[in-house]
């Protein structure tokens, strides 16, 4: 609906250019002379082209943000993976620590031996 009221819009003025400049110019491009072309011919030919190359510098812009966008993605989508792989590692890190205390406690009544805690070491080093 806006591209149609800008439309419109744009129609309207360049009708109004169209009147008040009513007169023709020639034209030479490259070796090649155009005569009595309108003025507002002439200048809305070049508002045209002027879209025209900024379109398509746009999509060349476009084009690179979509390939940069795809690394991205695939480098989130690999991020993604390791840290489920660490997930799962940490897991089983946790699983088998506990496993070991299980097995630590079962040792220390066992044998009837407590070990010194870490202060108690740090203090007989000295």
């Amino acid at each position: 609906m806006e591209i149609l009221i800008i439309a419109v819009i744009s129609g309207i003025g360049i009708a109004y250019f169209a009147t008040q400049n009513p007169m023709t110019v020639p034209v030479t491009i490259a070796s090649y002379h155009f005569f009595d072309i309108p003025l507002y011919i002439l200048v809305t030919g070049a508002l045209l082209f002027g879209l025209l190359v900024a379109w398509i510098i746009s999509l060349f812009s476009a084009f690179g943000n979509s390939i940069l966008f795809h690394k991205q993605s695939s480098r989130i989508e690999k991020d993604n993976k390791i840290i489920e792989d660490l997930i799962k590692k940490v897991h089983e890190l946790e699983v088998e620590n506990a496993r070991l205390r299980e097995k630590s406690v079962h040792v220390q009544t066992v044998d009837g031996y407590e070990r010194p805690s870490l202060l108690t070491k740090f203090r007989h080093s000295f």
